[in-house]
């Protein structure tokens, strides 16, 4: 399971790095869990305030079509949370898509 560690948020200052990312100590560091950092402080630092991201953003940023993402959300194969009607999925749930596919 990945963690986002909040605790270095403070005020209303924004910090240069949103927030650090750790990983639990259960999961096993590889490859992946490197990429999986880079990729959330790349999505902090380009959507700085986004934690949850709609499906037409999600297809942007992983290359697909709303479509796809769609079909796979009502095929339960993607996890994602809906607000209200609209079907969000969040960050760590993206970060792990770009670094390990859907």
């Amino acid at each position: 399971m990945q963690l986002i560690d909040f605790s270095d948020l403070s005020g209303k200052q924004k910090p240069d790095k949103l927030m650090n990312v750790k990983i639990s100590n259960n999961l096993p560091e590889t490859a992946d869990d490197s990429e999986y950092i880079v990729i959330i402080e790349l999505l902090l630092n380009t959507y700085p305030e986004k934690f949850n991201y709609t499906l037409s953003e999600a297809a942007k940023i992983l290359g697909l079509s709303t479509e796809f993402l769609r079909r796979r959300h009502y095929e339960n194969s993607l996890k994602t949370k809906k607000f209200g009607d609209r079907i969000m999925i969040n960050i760590c749930d993206l970060a792990n898509y770009l670094v390990r596919g859907i």
